[in-house]
């Protein structure tokens, strides 16, 4: 993770990816979801952390075609957008961590 811009935040052993996230998070990596659903299951304090301000949310990922595109996009986002979400996320990180 600590190597990585963006980390993929998978539905897996856990229904809500929480292992994944705060592992992704803890070493500054910006996380983006992929659900193959039209949302995403449960993110933690919803109402107090403005998950989108730092993270990347990717919907219908429910084939090659799709998770081709999820990946296509995290390749060319700006630097300047990696930039200032990665400032929003190690300003909320101590509050989530």
């Amino acid at each position: 993770y600590s190597h990585s811009e963006v980390c993929l935040v998978l539905r897996g052993d856990t229904a809500d990816g929480t292992k994944r996230l705060w592992d992704a998070m803890t070493r500054g990596c910006l996380p983006a979801f992929a659900s193959t659903s039209d949302y995403w299951p449960m993110l933690p304090f919803p109402d107090k952390v403005p998950w989108a301000d730092f993270s990347f949310f990717f919907y219908g990922v429910n084939s090659t075609l799709a998770a081709a595109r999820v990946l296509s996009a995290l390749q060319h986002l700006p630097q300047r957008l990696l930039r200032r979400k990665r400032q929003q996320l190690l300003q909320w990180l101590p509050s989530l961590v």
